[in-house]
């Protein structure tokens, strides 16, 4: 039976959300491997299996970092090129499709094995002085509805560092307010109790 690489990130897509990932993580793989199709759509006559090689792959790099920023979209201009910790990123849903491809027995081997991440820079996230931190709670107007649950909110993210996603996700039953703590669904579908100061 003829497959695809259209196919085969169809499949791959389909596994992934069989394994539970979160909506989020199999629409980022499904992305990128969608680019990396239309990659090889525009530069190949062949859309199968065998156009997913390491040298293809190492070749896609190349365009990628060639590649301007926010290319294709309508409302946003283009300004540089693709970030390094972009084109990681493609390079590290490549593996893992290609360790899927090895692991369901549509190739022989790990193709992208040997092909090694690009290097990108790891930048430090400067953190709000407790200067800033007081303007940004006092812009906030707690005579409101909205403003008082937005209070809430970002007084709960300063007091306990859980993340966006997690917060979102808290409702009333996962509080227990008596004992100072709240239950948040984490990454990986992972359940964690996250203590709550007094004042919060």
């Amino acid at each position: 039976m003829h497959m695809t690489i259209d196919d085969l990130i169809e499949l791959y897509e389909v596994s992934n959300q069989a394994e539970g990932k979160s909506p989020k993580t199999v629409s980022w793989y499904s992305d990128i491997l969608g680019l990396f199709a239309g990659y090889l759509h525009d530069n190949s006559s062949q859309d199968d299996i065998s156009i997913f090689t390491k040298d293809t792959v190492r070749n896609y790099i190349l365009y990628l970092r060639e590649r301007p920023r926010f290319q294709g979209h309508r409302f946003t201009p283009s300004n540089g090129k693709v970030s390094a910790k972009t084109v990681q990123g493609h390079v590290r849903a490549l593996k893992a499709f290609s360790t899927w491809l090895y692991s369901e027995g549509y190739t022989e081997d790990n193709r992208l094995q040997r092909v090694k991440l690009p290097k990108a820079p790891t930048k430090l996230i400067e953190a709000l002085t407790p200067h800033e931190i007081q303007r940004v709670i006092d812009s906030i107007d707690i005579h409101s509805y909205t403003g008082i649950r937005n209070h809430a909110l970002l007084i709960t993210l300063l007091d306990t560092g859980i993340r966006e996603d997690e917060i979102t996700g808290v409702t009333l039953d996962n509080m227990n307010l008596q004992d100072g703590c709240i239950k948040v669904m984490g990454k990986g579908a992972k359940e964690r109790i996250v203590p709550i100061g007094r004042y919060t």
